[in-house]
């Protein structure tokens, strides 16, 4: 499946005249599915591939990916294992949830960004809570320092998408991904219908049990809290 989109390029300095038009650029973005597996998405300018994201779908398919020093394995890794830089984002919607985080290494990491995150059609995908936002936060993309530190402590990364030398003025404000980092549900959901359908009844029971698995692990971080405040 390739989607076309379009993107502003960064300018080297700010004050020179080049205007926004001059700066657009066609994007084209490309979703295989490795079987039922995962999903590889590029994003590509001038069929050159400027980045590309994985996805995992399935306990089968939990790929190791080197993050700066750290090993992760998709599926399975939280985000406590790297180095909270702050860079976040949330999203919670009626049906629609997800969480990333961009981490940058500079030369050490050869220039590349990494933007790590929950997808909601990902494997072991863990909700958000709406009581979790900062209210103020006008954006509602942020989350509260004690709820997103248990979230990350928890939660399993299942999406990495990395980007080389792409610097767009949507990767920066955070537009890019729009509601999902990697594979759009969406998207995949209308190109293989049956494969849903048929599995739904599975993944209901899925979606249950990591929620109550959550709610467990959230009320014992809870009381390791209130027992360190209070000892």
């Amino acid at each position: 499946m390739a989607v076309d989109g379009g993107g502003t390029r960064l300018t080297a300095a700010p004050a020179d005249n080049t205007g926004d038009g001059d700066r657009k650029v066609e994007i084209t973005v490309r979703t295989w599915p490795l079987s039922r597996l995962g999903y590889l998405v590029t994003w590509s300018e001038d069929d050159v591939v400027v980045m590309y994201g994985i996805t995992t779908i399935s306990w089968w398919f939990r790929p190791r990916v080197l993050i700066g020093d750290e090993r992760i394995r998709l599926g399975k890794t939280t985000f406590a294992a790297l180095t909270d830089t702050g860079e976040h984002s949330a999203w919670l919607g009626n049906r629609r949830f997800g969480y990333r985080e961009h981490h940058y290494f500079g030369n050490p990491g050869g220039y590349r960004s990494w933007y790590v995150g929950v997808n909601d059609i990902g494997y072991d995908a863990v909700p958000l809570s709406l009581d979790w936002f900062d209210d103020e936060d006008a954006s509602r993309t942020r989350l509260l320092p004690e709820s997103r530190a248990a979230y990350r402590g928890s939660a399993p990364i299942n999406t990495v998408v990395v980007s080389g030398i792409a610097l767009y003025e949507e990767l920066e404000d955070g537009r890019f991904f729009g509601t999902s980092l990697g594979v759009d549900q969406d998207l995949v959901r209308l190109a293989d219908p049956e494969f849903h359908v048929l599995d739904s009844r599975v993944s209901r029971v899925h979606r249950r049990l990591r929620e109550w698995r959550w709610r467990r692990h959230h009320r014992r971080w809870e009381k390791r809290q209130k027992a360190a405040l209070h000892p």
